[in-house]
C-alpha cells in the first residue's frame, strides 16, 4: 500500500536475509565436510524403481511452489523503465541463481542428515542447520518465517496488479482500478488481496495452500504457453515484426508438456 519502491525494497531486504541463511548452510556443509562434493552423485537414485521416481515426481509439484514468484515479475512490467529488455533477463537470471541455490542446499541436507530424520522433522531445514553448525535451530526457523513472509508480500503485490489490470480493462468493477494519488498504488485492489490471503491462511494448512497454489499456477502456465503458441503462428502468418525478445516455438511447447506433466504427478 505504501508504494512500489518501498515494497520492492522491503522484499529485497527479506530476500537477502533468506539467501544469507541458505548460504550459511551451504558453506558450513561443504566447509565442514569437503568430501560432500564427491558424494553429490548420491542424491540421484542409482536404480530405476517406479516407487522411488513416483515419489520424486510427486514431490516436484510441492517443490514447484518454491518457484512461484518468478512469473510475478511480469505483472509489474508497468513499473519498469525498459520492460522488454529488462524483464527477460531478470526472470532468467533469478531463476537460474535460485535453482542453483536450492540444488546445493538440498544436496547438503540429504547428504549430512539421515533421510529418516529429515522426514520425521517438522522443520527439516532447521534440523540440517543445527546438525552442521551446532547452533540453535531457531535461527533457521526465523529465516524460514522471513522467507514465507517474503513470498506472501510478493504474491500480494502481484495479485493486486492483476486485479488492477483486469479492472482497468473492464473485466472487474472499475473501483478496483483506482490508484491513490499519493502512494500511486491500487489501494482497493491491494486491500481485497490482503483479505483473501488472510481468510485462506486461517482456513487451510500451509501445505495444502502450497499444493493448490502450485496446481493453479501450473494450470495458468499451460494456458499461457498454449496462447503463446497460437500467437506465434498467427504472427508468422501475418508477417508481423519480431519483438525485441523472442523465443523459438519449441519453448512454449516444452512448457505445456512439463506443466501438464507436473500436474499429473500430483495425482500419483
Amino acid at each position: 500500500a505504501w508504494g512500489i519502491d518501498e515494497s520492492v525494497t522491503f522484499a529485497s531486504v527479506l530476500t537477502i536475509i533468506e539467501i544469507v541463511g541458505l548460504l550459511v548452510i551451504v558453506v558450513c556443509g561443504f566447509g565442514g565436510d569437503p568430501d560432500l562434493v564427491f558424494r553429490l552423485p548420491e542424491i540421484v537414485p542409482s536404480t530405476f524403481e517406479v516407487a522411488i521416481w513416483t515419489g520424486v515426481l510427486s514431490a516436484g509439484l510441492l517443490a514447484f511452489f518454491a518457484f512461484v514468484g518468478f512469473e510475478d515479475i511480469v505483472n509489474i512490467a508497468e513499473e519498469v523503465k525498459r520492460p522488454s529488455h529488462t524483464l527477460p533477463w531478470a526472470i532468467a537470471l533469478t531463476l537460474a541463481f535460485s535453482t542453483f541455490i536450492y540444488l546445493v542446499v538440498v544436496s547438503v541436507s540429504v547428504l549430512t542428515v539421515p533421510m529418516q530424520e529429515l522426514t520425521e522433522s517438522k522443520a527439516p531445514l532447521a534440523t540440517v542447520f543445527e546438525k552442521i553448525t551446532g547452533a540453535s535451530p531457531r535461527y533457521m526457523s526465523a529465516v524460514a518465517v522471513i522467507a514465507t513472509l517474503n513470498g506472501m508480500i510478493i504474491q500480494m503485490i502481484m495479485a493486486s496488479r492483476v486485479i488492477y489490470g483486469l479492472a482497468n480493462q473492464d473485466q472487474l468493477p472499475a473501483r478496483l482500478a483506482q490508484v491513490h494519488p499519493v502512494t500511486r498504488t491500487p489501494l482497493i485492489a491491494t486491500g481485497v488481496v490482503v483479505v483473501i490471503v488472510y481468510v485462506l491462511a486461517m482456513l487451510f494448512p500451509i501445505e495444502t495452500l502450497a499444493e493448490r497454489t502450485a496446481q493453479v499456477t501450473l494450470s495458468i502456465f499451460t494456458i499461457v504457453n498454449l496462447a503463446l503458441i497460437k500467437i506465434k503462428y498467427e504472427d508468422r502468418e501475418s508477417g508481423a515484426e519480431a519483438p525485441e525478445f523472442e523465443v523459438p516455438v519449441a519453448i512454449p511447447v516444452i512448457g505445456v508438456v512439463l506443466s501438464i506433466g507436473l500436474l499429473l504427478t500430483g495425482l500419483l
